[in-house]
């Protein structure tokens, strides 16, 4: 799907990104969590700040793409932000933009 451009803009990404987190908050007891892509791709940029992550680095000018030099952009959430935002993650939830379906 990734790079089949006929499922771009569906949200399939975001969906995604928000499963992997909440997945990841639950099973492990990682601190936080990132999110990088290249400032030549707004939706990537999109897809994680849709769900709640926030752009905490830019390396300046770190890709050149289809004759473009980019910076890279990398987006961040730490536990305490997702789970206020979600509740208690658990490995068959989501969450984000009012899709909370969060199991006891």
């Amino acid at each position: 799907m990734v790079f089949d451009d006929t499922c771009w803009g569906r949200g399939y990404a975001t969906d995604a990104l928000r499963l992997w987190t909440n997945y990841l908050f639950a099973t492990r007891d990682a601190l936080r969590l990132d999110h990088a892509t290249y400032s030549g791709n707004p939706a990537m940029v999109a897809v994680g700040r849709r769900p709640g992550f926030v752009e905490e680095g830019r390396f300046r000018r770190a890709r050149g793409w289809s004759g473009a030099v980019h910076d890279s952009v990398v987006l961040g959430v730490p536990r305490e932000e997702w789970l206020a935002q979600c509740g208690r993650p658990t490995k068959h939830a989501s969450c984000g933009d009012g899709d909370v379906h969060l199991t006891p």
